[in-house]
């Protein structure tokens, strides 16, 4: 992990926050407070006494079944925010090991007769050959994360709103689906599930652009479903450390100073 980053993660909390409340969310970045509270909200509705799982279901949907479904939405709402966090650590990893190989890599391209070639440094360790791997690693735990997190989002809607769906095979694309169809609902309970359904979708669309989570779950799909594409990278430049200077129009490639 880059110094700069440790540094903020060895910051003591504040003296004055509650010590069972405290969290490295923040400071990674993934701070969800309004859901650490629905997490809280459901664990308080969980009782060990008759009449078991989320006691205020009773009688429905019968002993065994609430136990096993109130046991599952908790699972996947607490889920939700592991996931966040390892998907913050996976990204913070991330940016340290391309910041690695890019140094590495910064002098791989020369001048030679005039053209630039590129003449990558040698590895001398097996650490260093598991570069590109290290990067790569971390790219996909924090793909897989972010996808867990709205598989496990699915199954606490699933238990939260009633949806006739399996809890224990949740996912979001099935979730939103199962959702859609309420659109048209006369029920009261359906009218509540349409109109979460329409702040749902309000909510994705302004999360990022268009498509970004057809393409994050299919991205997930593809790194662990199927094989590895190919993959291209590009050499950038440096930023110039010289002021003042401009390219010779006679010479490109010698600078030469101005008055």
């Amino acid at each position: 992990m880059r110094a700069s980053d440790l540094e903020r993660l060895r910051e003591p909390y504040d003296e004055s926050t509650n010590v069972a409340t405290r969290s490295p969310m923040a400071a990674l970045g993934v701070e969800m407070p309004g859901w650490k509270q629905l997490e809280s909200l459901i664990l308080a509705d969980l009782t060990e006494q008759f009449p078991f799982g989320i006691g205020w279901w009773a009688p429905h949907p019968g002993t065994k079944r609430r136990i096993l479904i109130s046991d599952q939405l908790y699972a996947c709402t607490a889920s939700v925010s592991v996931n966040m966090v390892e998907a913050g650590l996976h990204w913070l990893e991330f940016l340290d090991y391309t910041e690695r190989e890019g140094a590495r890599f910064a002098d791989a391209v020369k001048i030679q007769d005039g053209y630039p070639v590129v003449d990558p440094p040698p590895c001398d360790s097996p650490l260093q050959d598991l570069g590109p791997s290290l990067v790569k690693i971390h790219a996909v735990g924090m793909i897989r994360a972010l996808a867990g997190a709205l598989d496990c989002l699915a199954g606490t809607i699933i238990g939260a709103l009633a949806l006739p769906k399996d809890i224990l095979r949740a996912d979001f694309t099935g979730v939103r689906i199962a959702l859609q169809k309420t659109r048209n609902a006369t029920t009261a309970g359906g009218k509540w599930q349409a109109e979460f359904e329409n702040s749902l979708e309000n909510h994705i669309r302004a999360a990022g652009p268009d498509g970004w989570l057809e393409w994050l779950l299919g991205f997930r799909n593809m790194l662990i479903h199927r094989g590895r594409r190919l993959e291209m990278g590009q050499y950038l430049p440096r930023n110039t450390v010289l002021s003042d200077l401009l390219i010779s129009p006679g010479n490109p490639g010698l600078p030469v100073k101005t008055e």
